[in-house]
């Protein structure tokens, strides 16, 4: 048996950052040379984001930064209840709009606002008056 030794370049470092979104773009506009983060622009980057609430775009926003920013994560902190909860609260609900915002809330980590309610209440009417008119 024979073991040959071939090259194999790694062409840029891997980095893991975890922080809130605002907090990574806030440091990524600091002047580059003098930020933390300076070295994520030629890095292969893993963000975990722990924003209570998922923010919008967040991969989009970041890569404006960090073009080579691979994979993106979600460990939020704060107040989020756990699964448990979730389902109770979810069989307990029978409104389809209430059923609806607890999706919302599963997803992105906050509660639905007044426009989401508003959009969720207007899709649920709209199925209901379809089902009703077939």
């Amino acid at each position: 048996m024979r073991t040959t030794v071939l090259p194999a370049p790694v062409p840029r470092p891997l980095r893991e950052v975890r922080g809130t979104l605002d907090s990574f773009l806030a440091r990524a506009d600091e002047h580059r040379a003098e930020s933390d983060l300076a070295d994520l622009a030629g890095a292969w980057v893993k963000v975990v984001l722990t924003d209570t609430v998922r923010p919008s775009a967040p991969m989009e926003r970041l890569r404006e930064k960090w073009p080579h920013t691979l994979v993106l994560d979600f460990a939020p902190e704060g107040q989020l209840t756990g699964s448990d909860a979730d389902l109770e609260r979810l069989a307990s609900a029978t409104d389809p709009v209430e059923i609806c915002g607890l999706f919302v809330e599963f997803t992105s980590g906050g509660p639905a606002d007044g426009v989401h309610r508003a959009v969720l209440r207007a899709a649920v009417e709209a199925a209901q008056h379809a089902e009703s008119a077939a």
